[in-house]
């Protein structure tokens, strides 16, 4: 099972990137559909941190074109979302979180952890909050 989640960390780590403007359909879908999904009670939409240093998306493996993409152009899913956001001097907060997959909310949300550590780091973030209001994200603090 270790190489298993070892294998599934890897291909998450290739796959993880800073989401952009036109990853917004996506991840409000994600946020609506995932299996484990988490937003912050603050003062900023989740649409508002696209495009920060500290918003990341993984996305799904590439799909097999469908008729409806053909036409209407393609759009890709999310597998998983995070974005960490400043909140004080020193401090910041996971203020949206999103995975398609609850077998795999553990790594992705490494994969993404890790994906915005430097960010952080050369802000001077300290701490790292998450306010957990459901308990899916209790085994990953």
């Amino acid at each position: 099972m270790e190489f298993a989640n070892d294998t599934l960390m890897a291909l998450l780590s290739r796959q993880v990137r800073q989401a952009t403007p036109d990853d917004a359909r996506a991840i409000m879908q994600l946020l609506q559909s995932g299996d484990c999904v988490h937003g912050h009670v603050g003062w900023r939409l989740p649409g508002e941190w696209i495009g920060s240093p500290g918003f990341v998306v993984i996305p799904h493996e590439q799909e097999v074109q469908s008729t409806r993409q053909m036409l209407f152009g393609q759009r890709e899913r999310l597998h998983a979302c995070l974005a960490v956001g400043l909140d004080a001097p020193l401090a910041a907060w996971v203020q949206v979180t999103a995975v398609a997959n609850s077998n795999e909310a553990k790594e992705a949300i490494e994969v993404m952890l890790a994906a915005v550590e430097g960010h952080l780091r050369t802000t001077a973030v300290a701490q790292l909050g998450w306010l957990a209001i459901e308990e899916w994200p209790n085994d990953i603090l």
